[in-house]
């Protein structure tokens, strides 16, 4: 598996300040959800500053256990903002999914973190199972 680019490194900056104030109960979850929208269009291009995004809230959830909710809450107010818009005032897609309804690649950054836990070591890999199969029900 390619070696994914660690959190802490710059182009993951803006990002995480956002999710931070989130935490700090500063920013709303609408706001947080706005902001990360237009930090991802903001890249240069969209598939990438999406993969940027999805990987810092897929990894701040593994990592923050107590903030899954309030990250999972995002994902959904995101998927709620309006379709991006191309140059020519049509939906935006990537890889025929329309940014934002679809939340285009999100599924594939989820494959890649599932398929990072295969190196947990047991306890914590079946830790990780129950609470992904937990999270479906939500």
């Amino acid at each position: 598996m390619a070696q994914r680019r660690h959190v802490t490194e710059e182009v993951y900056a803006s990002r995480l300040a956002v999710l931070q104030e989130l935490f700090a109960g500063q920013r709303s979850v609408q706001v947080v959800a706005e902001k990360l929208a237009t930090l991802s269009l903001s890249a240069d291009s969209t598939e990438e500053g999406l993969g940027i995004t999805w990987s810092l809230i897929l990894a701040s959830a593994r990592d923050e256990v107590g903030y899954q909710e309030k990250l999972t809450d995002v994902l959904l107010e995101m998927s709620q903002l309006p379709n991006a818009q191309d140059d020519r005032g049509e939906s935006l897609t990537v890889h025929n999914m329309r940014v934002w309804r679809d939340l285009p690649t999100l599924g594939w950054e989820f494959n890649y973190e599932w398929n990072g836990m295969s190196t947990l070591r047991v306890p914590d890999r079946c830790y990780a199972v129950e609470l992904f199969s937990s999270a479906r029900d939500i």
